[in-house]
């Protein structure tokens, strides 16, 4: 198939000169991945602080007080006032105002005097079991340093030390050392970016051409069908180098995510990932007559592509079919690309699996997104 440049290069300055003149485009292409990065990288945290937590004291003793210190002094717990009655924390929990309450049992003080187990309450709000989960994690490893501090002191005062572990974990912490889940989610935002505003714009582009009826001067014009694609595609290709370069310095300058390794070779994965998304786009608008079909349809493959590409929950954590499934969804790819090179500095040797795998399924959806939509024409 013999491609005029010429053509194609007047066909882009068409469809640049139409999104310069639409308002709400240049809105949506300038302020749109500032807006999504900025909010999904601060609401896309997975780390759990600051945990509401009644602390119902019924011993009322300065052991029972300085449990409450360090608690509010960790960091992962946000005391709320202790409530008068015991049925105040049920109904603190039932009303979502706290996510866990900790009853500390009367004789707390006595019992640990004594050597003897004191008993502490715990009661998680388990309709977020992530939150619980880490709740209980963070007061047993509490107490299990009290209490590895109460043995140390009791052998002290009888002249003996605390025996050394016969084995002793020494963790070493690669690429995110300080466990920041914004380091793991901000660059799989830069993926969403691409795929949702690349989708949208260049799925909608087509079927408006077909709505306002200039797609049927194109068709009629002394232009092949390839030199149509080509020119179309173009713009919201360095639509997307323009977005996915604004989403990068954002991730990097105000979030702090590292780029560890090469920024030519993500660039070039942003390009084929760009393009396997424009194809996607040919495909939904051939299957689409408005542009309300149009939105609608892209929906059905934004959505399984956040949920199933890993970028929410690991794929590992999904049932086995499911898993499966994932191998046909291009983001799953572009995120472990994009996380390995930003986070780990992984070179094309370490990646050509996805790299190969993205460029295999950027070659379907342009092969089927262009077949579909020269049939319709």
């Amino acid at each position: 198939m013999n491609l005029n440049l010429r053509r194609i290069l007047w066909l882009a300055r068409k469809e640049l000169t139409h999104i310069r003149r639409d308002r709400m485009t240049m809105r949506a292409i300038i302020g749109l991945p500032i807006i999504q990065m900025v909010l999904i990288g601060y609401a896309a945290n997975l780390d759990v602080d600051h945990i509401r937590t009644a602390f119902y004291d019924q011993d009322r003793s300065a052991a029972s007080r300085a449990l409450a210190s360090r608690m509010e002094g960790s960091g992962h717990f946000r005391l709320v006032p202790s409530p008068p009655d015991p049925r105040e924390v049920q109904r603190a929990l039932d009303a979502g105002r706290v996510k866990a309450a900790v009853i500390v049992m009367p004789n707390y003080a006595r019992d640990l005097a004594a050597g003897r187990s004191a008993q502490i309450g715990l009661l998680l709000d388990g309709t977020d079991a992530t939150t619980a989960r880490i709740a209980a994690s963070y007061l047993e490893n509490m107490l299990a340093e009290q209490n590895r501090r109460l043995v140390q002191q009791r052998l002290a005062a009888r002249g003996r030390r605390l025996p050394l572990p016969p084995i002793a974990l020494v963790p070493s912490i690669r690429y995110n050392p300080n466990l920041r889940s914004r380091d793991f989610m901000v660059p799989g935002v830069v993926g969403l970016i691409i795929l949702t505003l690349t989708l949208s714009l260049s799925t909608v582009a087509i079927v408006r051409e077909r709505e306002m009826g200039t797609l049927e001067r194109l068709v009629m014009a002394p232009i092949a069908p390839g030199e149509l694609i080509v020119g179309k595609m173009l713009p919201y290709l360095a639509v997307a180098l323009f977005e996915s370069g604004v989403a990068l310095a954002i991730a990097h300058l105000w979030f702090g995510v590292p780029i560890r390794g090469s920024l030519a070779f993500l660039y070039a994965t942003v390009v084929l990932f760009a393009i396997n998304t424009l194809g996607l786009g040919l495909l939904m608008s051939s299957l689409a007559r408005t542009q309300q079909q149009a939105v609608l349809t892209n929906v059905f493959v934004i959505m399984p592509s956040m949920l199933m590409s890993g970028f929410v929950a690991p794929i590992s954590n999904m049932p086995v079919i499911v898993q499966y499934l994932t191998y046909a969804i291009p983001l799953r790819y572009f995120l472990q690309i994009v996380r390995g090179v930003m986070l780990k500095g992984l070179t094309p040797a370490e990646l050509w699996p996805q790299v190969l795998a993205l460029a295999a399924l950027t070659v379907v959806a342009m092969v089927a997104g262009a077949a579909m939509l020269r049939r319709r024409l």
